[in-house]
């Protein structure tokens, strides 16, 4: 009917352009982008000064060139692909920081009438591999989703370092500005005035950051400083282009493109023997590198209050620095405070990501002239200043929210830092760490409750004569419900504990010892010396050790490590329950046979139970006799509740019955007890089953049957509610006994 195209309703790039300008806003998208570009010219610049300096500064500009063409690769994977749209990708001071231990290292450790092209070149291609291997480890990771490593870092250990990363970007910035500067003349007239206006830029910056809520500090700062340094210049009768100015400028520059790609003739150069003597600071940079893109993710989160994607910002950064490694620039990955100024600004689009890559682009093409000119003392309060504020966060601000042992092991990681390098300082921290970590799990409780066998029964209901005897004789089993990870440090304290306890003159000597695994996570192979050990003890005091609630793993670890399910002393049970059945029937079976006669007949049971009531015979005339079957069910989970059972002889279960089929014991009962009394009473569903363990004898009476029985005979109905409000009383008078135990 019509003939417009379907075309005009596809979105095209432009319309796409154009809902992203909508969303995000013109003016902030710009003004992001702007500034985050210029900042990491700035930064990128800051970088190559601090690696590139010294013996190397004759070819600072070609270094310069390589960070600003690796910080714009890294800028633009980063915010073409980050999870985040808005997200801003650029060089890593953590990894600078080390790059420049590298460069020094190998200035110094070449011989000093080499060649300087071919030192440059080492110190090059050093860079240019790591930032390769950097990009690779990244993709790995990301391809098999370990980004959620970063959950398992030791905190100190990351603030260590961080704070070392700190102090090497302070140390690099005050040097930056003369390298000329030692100690002995520190104070001296004419070197303060080259160091002070950078110490007193830098702390101005950190203090006002502090202070001033906006990203637009830093920029303004440094825009001051310039035109102060060149107003100051200007009354002192100078101009840009006056030599005297060359200490002071990182410049002058021989005017050739700031970037120039490496040939392979100037890779052969390259002095490859001391590149693998830097393989403990390259392996530096990759671990480090691995940290910190994590924990800039995880802070990101934190501070946009948006998910980020772990493994695919792995991915993004490694393409990014893998390309980047042939430039070479340095390590690069996301930004985060340069990110959450965009999103404070409303500039989250992908948009600004590309302004910020045209200003990088602009400053590659046509800034060398600038960048000459740019004075040094900027550059180095830039970097004191991050190092400033990574000091700052980890020794200071920390103190009141950590641990005192965590904020030793920063101390402790930043001085090794300091003294002896990165390797040297992040491989203590995690020993330290680990150490701290054996030594407070091993103050964990691995005892959860102790109790004995007076307060804590198995579900069997005994007869009163047997409750007695276990009332007199419970303090025999010794009940230790373990819990959490055992390993050597919390089994020597459990050893201990049993050891004092067989050893104790003022308790009864147990005769089991029973160890609950219900609630243990793991056993290490590093705790079965001690386990080993509390087998032997056993044997010697003639005491069973009783297993009960082991996992298959952990029983074959038991068995291995010496305590055999066949041995004499030692037993495993499925459940808590079960074993502490075993350890009464043993008590029972030493004190008095088990009882092994055959119990009386209801109405004499009853009137044991009750001999005040003459007539108690008027009861049992209206109940039914019923003979069971051994693994018969009298009562089904689920159905009505019309009937309760007096138990006269034989063993009756209640169990309830899991969704999977499986029975889940609640309580075993023999002679003179009631099943079925609650639902009964209440007029419900059956919660559970009741089944017989064995042949069994039981007496019956229905609804129907007592509602005849009040109105025929009141007095035998009242002896029923009596007998019925009696069991039920013992019944929970055990209950609370074995919860006010677990209280204790």
């Amino acid at each position: 009917m019509s003939d417009i195209s379907t075309d005009k309703f596809r979105p095209t790039f432009g319309s796409r352009l154009s809902a992203a300008l909508r969303r995000a806003g013109f003016l902030q998208i710009l003004t992001g982008g702007v500034i985050t570009g210029l900042l990491q010219v700035v930064l990128s610049t800051s970088y190559a000064a601090l690696v590139y300096g010294g013996r190397l500064s004759p070819f600072l500009e070609q270094g310069i060139g390589f960070a600003l063409v690796g910080a714009l690769i890294i800028a633009t994977f980063v915010s073409l692909f980050s999870s985040l749209p808005g997200t801003v990708g650029s060089n890593q001071d953590v990894s600078v920081a080390i790059f420049s231990l590298i460069s020094a290292s190998i200035v110094s450790s070449m011989a000093y009438d080499a060649p300087l092209e071919e030192v440059f070149f080492t110190v090059v291609s050093t860079i240019a591999l790591t930032t390769l291997l950097t990009g690779l480890l990244f993709v790995c990771l990301g391809s098999f989703r370990l980004g959620g490593l970063a959950r398992y870092l030791p905190y100190p250990v990351v603030g260590g370092f961080l704070a070392g990363t700190g102090w090497l970007l302070f140390k690099g910035g005050f040097f930056l500005i003369d390298q000329n500067i030692a100690f002995p003349v520190l104070f001296e007239p004419a070197y303060i005035v080259h160091w002070f206006p950078g110490l007193l830029l830098a702390l101005l910056m950190f203090i006002l950051s502090k202070n001033i809520q906006s990203t637009f500090v830093l920029p303004s700062l440094i825009f001051v400083g310039v035109l102060s340094f060149y107003a100051i210049a200007w009354l002192m009768g100078h101009r840009a282009a006056d030599p005297s100015l060359h200490g002071w400028l990182l410049g002058p520059f021989d005017g050739r493109a700031l970037w120039r790609p490496l040939s392979f003739a100037q890779i052969k150069m390259a002095d490859w023997n001391v590149i693998l003597d830097q393989a403990a600071n390259i392996t530096t940079v990759l671990i480090v590198c691995s940290l910190s893109i994590l924990l800039n993710a995880s802070g990101l989160e934190i501070a946009v209050k948006k998910d980020v994607d772990l493994n695919r910002e792995l991915q993004t950064s490694g393409y990014g620095n893998f390309l980047s490694g042939f430039i070479p620039g340095f390590v690069g990955f996301m930004q985060i405070s340069l990110t959450t100024f965009n999103y404070k600004i409303n500039a989250r689009s992908r948009m600004v990501g590309l302004v910020s890559i045209t200003i990088i682009g602009l400053t590659i093409a046509f800034g060398a002239s600038i960048i000459s000119y740019f004075p040094k003392f900027i550059m180095g309060a830039v970097l004191m200043y991050l190092g400033m504020t990574f000091l700052y966060e980890w020794l200071f601000e920390t103190w009141a929210a950590l641990p005192k042992i965590d904020i030793f092991i920063i101390w402790m990681i930043l001085i090794v830092i300091a003294v002896f390098g990165f390797l040297p300082g992040i491989a203590l921290g995690f020993m330290a760490a680990i150490i701290m970590f054996a030594i407070s799990c091993s103050r964990a409780e691995v005892i959860r409750f102790e109790l004995t066998g007076r307060s804590c029964r198995s579900q069997v209901t005994r007869s009163l004569n047997q409750r007695l005897v276990l009332d007199r004789e419970g303090d025999k089993v010794y009940i230790l419900e373990l819990q959490g990870f055992i390993f050597f440090g919390t089994v020597n304290h459990l050893f201990k504990k049993i050891r004092n306890r067989l050893n104790d003159d003022n308790e009864p000597t147990p005769m089991f010892v029973l160890l609950d695994f219900r609630r243990v996570e793991n056993l290490d192979s590093t705790g079965m010396l001690s386990f080993k050990k509390l087998k032997d003890l056993a044997s010697d005091s003639n005491v069973h050790i009783i297993i009960t609630t082991p996992t298959m793993k952990i029983k074959r670890q038991l068995e291995q490590g010496g305590l055999p399910s066949s041995g004499e002393f030692t037993h495993y049970f499925p459940d808590l329950d079960s074993g502490l059945e075993w350890c009464e029937e043993m008590i029972l079976k030493s004190e008095c046979g088990l009882f092994v006669d055959a119990p009386p007949p209801l109405k004499k049971q009853l009137h044991s139970m009750f001999p005040e009531i003459n007539n108690i015979s008027r009861l049992t005339d209206y109940l039914e006799r019923k003979e069971v079957a051994q693994g018969e069910t009298i009562i089904k989970q689920g159905e009505k509740s019309d009937d309760l059972f007096f138990i006269e002889s034989g063993r009756l279960t209640i169990q309830f019955e899991q969704t999977d089929g499986s029975p889940v014991r609640l309580e075993s009962m023999r002679h003179s007890r009631i099943v079925g009394e609650i639902g009964f009473y209440l007029g419900k569903e059956r919660t559970a089953s009741v089944v017989a363990d064995e042949k069994s004898v039981v007496y019956r009476i229905n609804y129907r049957h007592l509602k005849e029985l009040e109105e025929q005979d009141p007095e035998a109905a009242n002896i029923l509610h009596r007998v019925v409000a009696y069991l039920m009383a013992e019944r929970f008078t055990s209950l609370i006994e074995t919860v006010n135990a677990l209280k204790k």
